[in-house]
């Protein structure tokens, strides 16, 4: 069966939070969570982060991309760097 974004979405009451934030690792998972999330929040209630915790060479690249594909959409968007 295919999953209904809209049935997904409104089983969920947002109404409590001002703003939802939503972890962005850059793969096509949490791409495809953020736009589902991005096209059927109410402007201005979405945030995204991404942690880019150095492990692989293109993960700041990574990041990079999150964050134009947020400025795009209009959705704030914030890279934390691990050092840990």
């Amino acid at each position: 069966s295919q999953l209904d974004p809209d049935r997904l979405f409104s089983a969920v009451d947002f109404s409590r939070s001002p703003t939802v934030l939503i972890a962005v690792s850059g793969g096509g998972d949490s791409m495809a969570l953020l736009d589902l999330a991005a096209t059927h929040l109410p402007a201005g209630r979405l945030a995204a982060a991404t942690v880019d915790h150095g492990l692989r060479p293109g993960s700041a690249a990574e990041a990079q991309a999150v964050a134009r594909f947020c400025a795009t959409r209009g959705i704030r968007h914030l890279t934390l760097r691990w050092d840990g």
